[in-house]
C-alpha cells in the first residue's frame, strides 16, 4: 500500500481540510528512529495543518473476534504515532527548521499534530466503530478503512472525508 499510495498520492489528499493548498509527504523521517509512512499538510486560513498517517495491511483487523478488543496491529499502530508526538514534543524546533534531501522542513507542526490510520477492510461490527470513535475522541487519531479510502476519492464531494465509515495541488 505503501508504493501504491506514494504512486498515487492524491488518494491520500482528500483525507485532510486543505483549503489552500495540499502537500503529501511520503516516509518522512523523525530523528534516527522513527519514520512516519506519510504526513499530509493541509494549508488553511489558519495556517498549515499537519496529519501523520500509518498505514497498516488492508488484511489486518481492526478488533479480535473473540473478545472485541483492538488487536495487536492496531495497538502498534497507536502506539507509533504516540512515538511520533513524544518524539515532536522533544525535538519541536529542530522539526520545524531542519531540511530533508528535497529542502523540506514541517513548518507549522506541532507534537498535538492529529493523527491518521489506515488498515483492514470494513466489517460492520460494532466494537470496530467504538473502538474507532474512542481513539478519535482520546487520543485525536482517527482509525479508518481502506475501504473508507477508496469512498472518499470516488465521491464528487470533497467534504464527504468526514463522513462515518462508509482537487488539490500536490507537492
Amino acid at each position: 500500500m505503501q508504493r501504491l499510495l506514494e504512486k498515487h498520492p492524491a488518494l491520500l489528499a482528500g483525507t485532510v481540510v486543505g483549503t489552500h493548498d495540499t502537500w503529501i509527504r511520503p516516509q518522512v523521517q523523525l530523528g534516527n528512529h522513527y519514520m512516519a509512512d506519510f504526513m499530509i499538510a493541509g494549508q488553511t486560513s489558519l495556517g498549515v495543518r499537519w496529519t501523520l498517517v500509518e498505514l497498516e495491511s488492508p488484511v489486518s483487523r481492526l478488533t479480535n473476534p473473540g473478545n472485541r478488543r483492538a488487536t495487536a496491529t492496531l495497538r502498534h499502530a497507536v502506539d507509533q504515532i504516540e512515538d511520533w508526538r513524544r518524539w515532536l514534543s522533544t525535538n519541536l524546533h529542530y522539526a520545524r527548521s531542519a531540511r530533508d534531501a528535497d529542502g523540506l522542513g514541517l513548518p507549522g507542526i506541532t507534537a498535538e499534530v492529529p493523527g491518521l490510520i489506515i488498515m483492514a477492510r470494513e466489517t460492520y461490527d460494532d466494537a470496530a466503530a467504538e473502538i474507532r470513535e474512542l481513539h478519535a475522541r482520546r487520543s485525536h487519531i482517527q482509525v479508518r478503512t481502506y475501504d473508507w479510502l477508496m469512498r472518499i476519492n470516488e465521491s464528487p464531494d470533497p467534504l464527504r472525508r468526514d463522513a462515518p465509515d462508509q482537487r488539490l495541488r500536490l507537492a
